[in-house]
């Protein structure tokens, strides 16, 4: 054996020795209930103080009251927060629109943990607006993009942000938040005080975007709300879509750990899906910032739930077993055990990558789907796991659509006695311009 490779090994024992240590450790224990009531109103843009030592670093010449339980401060002016053996709640707007205030992302910081703001902690400048005309709001800032909502003629709206030419305007509205030509709005203010923005690069408000470091004891609970598409968040320079629960817990590396739902984490320009018990882990540099891609999936420790404070999460989560090796290669591989529970047809599918041009992607897949036809053999249905495809006949083929989270799903088939062929299409709102493209070839039973 080389002096590098027993160097690595030595290195691993002490780290894992060391995890060991913290998962024993003498840890603190929480009144649940008394945070609890303490932090119940905590509303958007928020951190609440729980229990323990906690202390607040504002904007200068801010002064935040934060010494007991129930103190409240804003994520506009935090600038960092340092919890020693405490419990600390937050409420995170994320990507969430300002319509919505109910629908935030909810972070618990637990043990002992310091979270940094990297996110825009000050308020941006805002500018009410009216609408000259009918507008059509656009997921980009361009006349061909995906339309989210309107403007009726006279409806009011705020501008939150333009292009470096100010030809667009991004604004929040009651229908939906997106962009529209500055041309077809009138703005009270001067448009040149509103933010620049890249539409090609996610906007990170206050605690949207964060270093965590976490010590033997401590840890960061984050939920999404049920049902509200995926947030958008960045820790330690690891990009997250998550519609989940997640813990995440970093040192030399960052380690996330979903309980529910599902993550795609991005990382030094690497994408990988995330699925509930299992653990990804990514190293960090000296400065705690992601130092590669996301290393493979692994089953995670139930121990390190042992402090973790679940029950102060706003939706109860039962603990997943964790994933086997082999049930975790199966899951990268995109096999499913289990056809969907519709009344129909099984039929086997396989699915060949063709292009990607997001990252992510499986190069290929076997997985059963169920077919629906009615009583002349028309194709209605088609269901695979939580999506379900309208099929409609056009010529020879069968076109469908299905949406889940953020991703929308678009599959053609072209149908034989027992066989088809087909193409299957997923593209993604977060990332506008991209695309996954998949072969399918299906057979009967």
């Amino acid at each position: 054996m080389n002096a590098v490779k027993s160097g690595l090994i030595a290195l691993a024992v002490v780290f894992l020795a060391a995890r060991v240590l913290a998962q024993s450790a003498d840890c603190p224990v929480f009144a649940i209930e008394a945070v609890r009531a303490a932090c119940a109103d905590t509303s958007r843009n928020m951190a609440c103080y729980g229990a323990g030592d906690i202390s607040a670093e504002t904007t200068a010449g801010v002064e935040a009251v934060f010494a007991q339980a129930g103190d409240t401060t804003d994520l506009h002016t935090l600038r960092a927060l340092t919890i020693n053996g405490g419990i600390a709640v937050l409420r995170v707007q994320a990507n969430f629109a300002d319509a919505a205030p109910q629908e935030n992302v909810t972070l618990i910081g637990y043990g002992d943990i310091t979270l940094t703001n990297l996110g825009a902690a000050d308020a941006p400048v805002t500018l009410p607006i009216t609408a000259r005309t009918g507008a059509n709001i656009r997921a980009l800032p361009r006349e061909n993009a995906e339309i989210r909502g309107s403007l009726r003629l006279a409806q009011a709206a705020t501008a939150i942000g333009r292009l470096s030419d100010s030809s667009w305007l991004l604004i929040d509205a009651p229908a939906a938040s997106g962009w529209v030509l500055a041309t077809l709005v009138n703005v009270e203010g001067d448009v040149a005080t509103l933010n620049v923005v890249d539409p090609n690069v996610p906007q990170y408000g206050p605690m949207q975007a964060l270093a965590l470091r976490s010590g033997e004891c401590g840890g960061l609970l984050m939920q999404t709300p049920a049902f509200s598409g995926r947030a958008l968040l960045s820790v330690n320079a690891v990009n997250l879509r998550l519609d989940s629960t997640l813990l995440l817990q970093a040192d030399d590396e960052l380690r996330l750990t979903l309980l529910s739902g599902s993550v795609l984490a991005e990382a030094e320009g690497a994408y990988q899906f995330v699925a509930a018990g299992t653990q990804a882990r990514v190293p960090l540099n000296a400065e705690g910032l992601a130092a590669g891609a996301l290393l493979p999936l692994e089953p995670y420790d139930q121990d390190i739930l042992v402090h973790a404070p679940l029950s102060l999460l706003p939706e109860a989560v039962t603990v997943p077993p964790t994933l086997t090796e082999a049930q975790i290669a199966a899951l990268e591989e995109g096999e499913t055990p289990t056809a969907p529970a519709i009344e129909g047809e099984l039929w086997l599918n396989f699915a060949a990558l063709l292009s990607d041009t997001c990252g992510g992607a499986s190069e290929s897949a076997a997985f059963p789907l169920t077919l629906r036809f009615d009583d002349t053999r028309t194709l209605q249905q088609v269901a695979w796991n939580d999506l379900r495809f309208i099929m409609t006949a056009e010529g020879v083929d069968y076109i469908g659509a299905a949406a889940l989270g953020d991703a929308t799903y678009t599959l053609r088939l072209t149908l034989a006695a027992a066989t088809y062929t087909g193409e299957l299409t997923v593209t993604f709102t977060y990332a506008p311009g991209c695309a996954w493209r998949f072969r399918w070839e299906g057979r009967a039973g």
